[in-house]
Order: C-alpha cells, then sequence, then structure tokens
C-alpha cells in the first residue's frame, strides 16, 4: 500500500543512489475514440488490465527476481468529491523532453530553410503534434515515498486519461504542512523498436570527400600506371646507350629544384676508360675503404658496381667504357640522391635525349674516383643474392647472379624504382632478354678479370 501508516523505517541501509532508465519516445495519440474525425488509436495502457500492458510479466516459474521488471503505481482519480489526497492537478501539451524523434523533426525544419531537404506543403498539425509529449503535473498532500520513475494513471479525465511516467518530484516541507509534486510523461503500449539501422546521420560533406578521393586514387592510379610504362622504357634506352648529346643544351626546367644553381656545359668533355682500368681503380678503393677483399660481400659489391656501370657505357667489344664528364650510368638530375650526392659532383650539367624523354639534365663528376664512390654508396645497401661458389645456381637461370643483378638494377639503381616497373619488362620478351644478356654478357667480363 502506497499510502498508509509506517511505524518503523530501516534507515540503517539507506543511501543515496543512482539510477539509468532508458525509456521509449512518449505517447502520440490520447484518448479520442469518441471522436469521429480522429482516425488515430489511443496508444497509451490501462494499469488495472492485463491486456496490452507492457508492464505485466508472467510469475508463474519465475526464479531470477533480481531482473523482475515490477513497477510501483497508483491511480489519481481527482474529480472524486470524497478523496483527499490530491490537491489539483494539470494537463498539456508541449514540445517534451529532447527525444530522438524531436530532435530529428528540429533538424528537419532547419534543413528545409538551408534547402537541404525537400518538404510538402499542409494544412496538417500531425507532423507536429506527433513529436509533442503530453505531460501532466498533480500537486498532492505530503508522501516522502513519490519517487521518479513510478506510475500513476489518470482517471476520469477526457482524453488525457492513461498512464504517465514520474520524471520529476518535489517536495515542500514548512511549518504549515508537507506538500508534494510531480510530473509525468503519458506512456505509449507499444514495446520499444528493434534498432536495425545504425546509421543515423550522413554527412554531406563527407560524401564529396570521399568522391574527390576516389578520384583522386584513380587518377594517381593511371598516372602511377603511366608512370612504369615511362620508367620501363627508359631503362631499357639507357641499356641499349640510347643516350645522344642534344643539340640546343636546354634542359634547365628539368632540373629537381634543389639543384637550380648547376651550370649547363654547352660542350661536355667526353671520358673514356678501360674496363682494366676501371676495375683497378675500383679495387684501389675497396682496399682505401678497409674492404675485406677475400669476402663474398666486397666480390658482391663489386659485381655490383661493375655490371650496373657496364650495362649503361661499355662497348660491344666489352673492353671499354664511353661518357661524358666522368658520368658512366647518366645520373640525371631529375632526382635526389641525398647530402652525400654534392661531395662527388661539380655542379654541372649537360643535356642528352634518351628514349621518350628528350631533354634530360645529366651531371658531371669531379673525377673517376669520385663517381666509383658515389656508386659504392648506392649499391651498398642493394641485394643482390650473389656468392663466389656459384654451384648453388642454375649455369644463368632466374635465380643466377647475372639475372639476381638485371632484377636489382632495374628496382634500386640509381634510385629505388616501384616494383611494377620490373614486371612490365618481365612480361615483354624482348625487353626481358635484351636486359638480361646484357647483364650476363657484363658478369662474364667481371668473372674473367677480378681475382
Amino acid at each position: 500500500m502506497l499510502f498508509g501508516t509506517f511505524l518503523n523505517v530501516d534507515y540503517r541501509q539507506s543511501s543515496p543512489k543512482f539510477l539509468c532508465y532508458y525509456v521509449s519516445k512518449p505517447s502520440e495519440h490520447l484518448n479520442m475514440n469518441n471522436n469521429i474525425d480522429y482516425r488515430f488509436r489511443d496508444d497509451a495502457f490501462d494499469l488495472r488490465r492485463a491486456s496490452d500492458n507492457p508492464l505485466i510479466e508472467n510469475q508463474a516459474t519465475k526464479i531470477d527476481w533480481d531482473k523482475s521488471n515490477k513497477v510501483v503505481g497508483f491511480n489519481v482519480d481527482p474529480t472524486k468529491e470524497n478523496q483527499q489526497i490530491f490537491k489539483s492537478f494539470s494537463v498539456s501539451q508541449d514540445p517534451g523532453k529532447p527525444t530522438s524523434e524531436s530532435l530529428q523533426i528540429l533538424d528537419q525544419m532547419a534543413n528545409v530553410e538551408k534547402n537541404r531537404r525537400s518538404s510538402t506543403q499542409s494544412v496538417s498539425l500531425f507532423n507536429l503534434y506527433k513529436n509533442r509529449s503530453y505531460s501532466c503535473s498533480v500537486d498532492m498532500m505530503g508522501c516522502a515515498l513519490i519517487q521518479p520513475m513510478m506510475y500513476f494513471n489518470i482517471r476520469n479525465i477526457p482524453m488525457f486519461s492513461g498512464p504517465y511516467m514520474i520524471t520529476k518530484v518535489s517536495h515542500d516541507v514548512s511549518e504549515n504542512g508537507f506538500n508534494t509534486v510531480f510530473e509525468g510523461i503519458r506512456q505509449p503500449f507499444y514495446s520499444l523498436p528493434t534498432v536495425d539501422n545504425f546509421l543515423q546521420t550522413l554527412n554531406v560533406k563527407i560524401l564529396s570527400q570521399l568522391q574527390s578521393k576516389i578520384q583522386e586514387n584513380e587518377s594517381k592510379q593511371k598516372q602511377d600506371s603511366a608512370n612504369v610504362l615511362f620508367q620501363a622504357q627508359n631503362t631499357i634506352a639507357n641499356l641499349q646507350s640510347q643516350d645522344t648529346l642534344t643539340k640546343n643544351q636546354d634542359c634547365a626546367n628539368q632540373l629537381n629544384s634543389r639543384y637550380n644553381n648547376f651550370t649547363g656545359v654547352d660542350t661536355p668533355q667526353p671520358t673514356s676508360i678501360s674496363v682494366k682500368t676501371f676495375l683497378n681503380e675500383l679495387r684501389n678503393i675497396l682496399i682505401e675503404l678497409k674492404y675485406d677483399m677475400t669476402g663474398d660481400t666486397t666480390y658482391q659489391t663489386a659485381a655490383s658496381v661493375f655490371t650496373f656501370v657496364f650495362v649503361d657505357s661499355g662497348n660491344n667489344n666489352g673492353t671499354e667504357l664511353s661518357a661524358y664528364e666522368n658520368n658512366y650510368s647518366t645520373i640525371n638530375l631529375q632526382e635526389v640522391y641525398g647530402d652525400t650526392f654534392f661531395e662527388f659532383i661539380n655542379r654541372k650539367y649537360f643535356c642528352v635525349s634518351r628514349g621518350t624523354d628528350k631533354n634530360l639534365p645529366i651531371v658531371a663528376f669531379r673525377s673517376l674516383k669520385d663517381f666509383i664512390k658515389f656508386v659504392l654508396l648506392k649499391v651498398g645497401n642493394i641485394p643482390t643474392f650473389l656468392n663466389q661458389d656459384e654451384s648453388k645456381f642454375s649455369q644463368y637461370g632466374d635465380n643466377s647472379p647475372p639475372y639476381n643483378l638485371a632484377k636489382q638494377y632495374v628496382l634500386h639503381y640509381p634510385i629505388n624504382q616501384n616494383a611494377d616497373v620490373y614486371t612490365k619488362i618481365e612480361a615483354d620478351n624482348n625487353q626481358i632478354e635484351s636486359l638480361r644478356s646484357e647483364f650476363l654478357k657484363a658478369y662474364q667480363i667481371f668473372k674473367s678479370l677480378w681475382s
């Protein structure tokens, strides 16, 4: 019994408590069944009846009483003459508590103002009323047992009768008496809807950003594909010694911004050296840099340097290397090679035509020794998988030293390239055979002269 006399109060186990309670949207349709112009059914329930009552549970075989949804409820009959508990009450149709539905309507109204959502023009007030909540405030004699989340049932009141859940309670104790005022929101009997759509809002700006990103990626893929083809063609052109001096020597616009202060050479000086002299100079530099001349690491480093340079500037007889300004690998100034690069060059350049690139700036090295030191710096970390014991490989199969050198040359010298460049060359039988035959020849020369 809610209203009665309590002689014993257990105050020892009492303590403040915080309760979180998830509720559905409030009632939307009043009890207007007698109105023939109102086509909506009352969505509230009667606490006194079991039918359509979401608070009723079957307790026949119940054992989990700790999970019971039992609630406290009482009737409010303000119209009876002999009741002396409830002093007054008021009902209203308010914008109500902020719920997802009410906030959604406000958002839609704002979007109509900004031309971001279409809306029909109508004199109907249903779209507004459906997002209103029906509240009731009751002033009664003081009762400290009234708490939020309890239910009260309004009876004998047209339209607004039905169950309300208490959301706010205030007690006023004074020298003149004890008074309690509570407010509640009308509750429907419908169950909570199943959440099957986790997308509540969609940002149009995000979609435009995603679209731009997709277009950017597609453009980048096309560009990368074009770059792969361009790099593959240039690699093969370099192997075939298709570099020729351009007549106008006007390739300054092709320079990387890092080299803008370099000076163009109108007549670059040709430099030639025998293969034996190159290998002797390479050997002396390795000794100077304290390489172990008997180890496999030195062998593979020397093989890498010689073969990478020979395929670029070696003659058909395999006896001489020919170039301009000591640049035997046509190192161009469109790429960035690091700060140590400036230690080996004299800040000059000349222009050549190579394959599909008609005007390429080529750097001038100070000397043969400086050029070899630069190449050593670039090939030092290239995995060539070489070993002086070639019994591990087929004579000249895909895993042989010369073919491995060919692959590493394409991928890493003088800069790292896209792996698809080698794949592109490998897919063309003529190009891959040309590449491998050049390295096979270069490696055979190296083996015959290096001891």
